[in-house]
């Protein structure tokens, strides 16, 4: 399989004020969050809830199979392959104006052979940390994947 590195950039589009010796957010921030129900059907999705925009993050997908097992795999996923995360897709969204949503369809989902079970999906937006958000604790989201 073929590694890919991808570079993310830092951003902060928040302030910080003092007052009385703790800080607080000033302006306008993003705030991600993954939309894990889209994986289902193959799409990698966030949307940006905050009230101002996010400069580039990576988007993860995780899968595991309930009981043990491995889930699905193809070649097409090397593309999507990252070392700072293994097990992972790594997805990179150069930016996210606030109150849009970036979804990215996975190209080798539809040729997937899922095996009879339940596949869990755990979605991270912002995973390397580079977005100054409003709300970090939302960055989590998940999805279940029967087959039958």
């Amino acid at each position: 399989m073929r590694t890919i590195a991808i570079g993310v950039v830092a951003t902060a589009f928040v302030g910080l004020s003092s007052a009385a010796g703790q800080q607080q957010l000033t302006g306008q921030a993003p705030d991600l969050t993954p939309v894990p129900a889209r994986i289902l059907n193959g799409v990698a999705s966030v949307r940006n809830v905050g009230s101002g925009p996010a400069g580039p993050f990576l988007l993860t997908v995780q899968c595991q199979k309930q009981g043990g097992g491995s889930c699905a795999e193809s070649p097409g996923m090397a593309a999507y392959e990252n070392p700072a995360y293994p097990n992972r897709l790594v997805v990179p969204v150069a930016g996210l104006a606030a109150g849009k949503v970036f979804n990215h369809t996975l190209p080798f989902w539809k040729g997937l052979d899922w095996q009879p079970g339940n596949y869990n999906f755990v979605l991270e937006a912002d995973a390397g940390k580079t977005v100054a958000e409003t709300n970090e604790g939302n960055n989590f989201g998940g999805a279940v994947l029967s087959e039958p």
